[in-house]
This record gives structure tokens, C-alpha cells and sequence, in this order.
């Protein structure tokens, strides 16, 4: 059975940082059945919106990477899942 979850990164910085490549090389390594990611801006803060669906498994192995390493450049303030 796949597990779908919503994951919200917030920030000062990350946008134009290769945050979406690097999120997509985690998922890839996973081999997730599906991954999307988008920049999006919600109230003028910087937002990265990813999408994932794998197994339970995968899933929270992916959430545990999303919400501990961050792209060098960036500037995460927050990971909601």
C-alpha cells in the first residue's frame, strides 16, 4: 500500500538554491513512485511544496532526510508534513 504526503519548507531562502535537484536526487535514490516539487510564495515568505507517494517506508525515509538536510545556501525556517 502507497502513502501520500504533503511536505511544506519554509524559509528565508529556498528558492534559487537547487533545493527542487536536490530533493528530486533523495527521492530518486528512494525510488519513489512519485515526487513533484514547487517554489511557491505564501505570505511573501519563501515556500518549496513537494509531493511524495512510495511506500510508508520510503515515505518516511524521505520526510527524515527533507527535514534534517538542507541544501548549503539555503535557509530553512520550518518542515511541515
Amino acid at each position: 500500500m502507497e502513502t501520500k504526503k504533503k511536505i511544506t519548507i519554509t524559509g528565508k531562502k529556498v528558492h534559487d538554491v537547487r533545493y527542487r535537484p536536490f530533493l528530486l536526487g533523495v527521492a530518486e535514490s528512494l525510488e519513489m513512485s512519485r515526487f513533484f516539487a514547487d517554489n511557491i510564495f505564501i505570505n511573501k515568505k519563501q515556500v518549496v511544496n513537494v509531493l511524495v507517494c512510495s511506500s510508508e517506508e520510503n515515505v518516511n525515509a524521505f520526510i527524515e532526510v527533507a527535514s534534517s538536510k538542507f541544501p548549503d545556501e539555503s535557509n530553512v525556517e520550518k518542515v511541515d508534513v
